[in-house]
């Protein structure tokens, strides 16, 4: 399964809302009352601009992501709890057969 999660975390996305939101913030409180909520307002949209067009340049490649993530020959994983699950399988089984008879 492929995850995007580390790049969300650990790339500038987080910053570039912090840093645009402040400084928004900031050239708003140089206008009238009125448009103090605005300077948040500029960073958001700021933001989503900058986002969109980074999940449009993923989802482009996105066949290469899928397919570059699978293995080429099957694999047959058999952890512990796979062998645990079969042994638990071929108990229920060998108790149900011997209820039958």
């Amino acid at each position: 399964m492929f995850c995007r999660r580390n790049c969300a975390v650990y790339s500038n996305i987080p910053v570039i809302f912090a840093v645009g939101t402040s400084v928004f913030t900031v050239i708003s409180l140089f206008c009238p009352q009125v448009y103090y909520g605005f300077g948040f307002l500029a960073g958001c949209v700021l933001f989503y601009f900058i986002v969109m067009i980074r999940l449009e340049r993923y989802t482009r490649r996105l066949p290469y992501y899928i397919l570059s993530i699978q293995p080429v020959v099957a694999e047959d994983k058999s952890g512990v709890f796979t062998r645990i699950g079969c042994f638990m399988d071929e108990k229920l089984e060998r108790r149900t057969s011997v209820d039958r008879n």
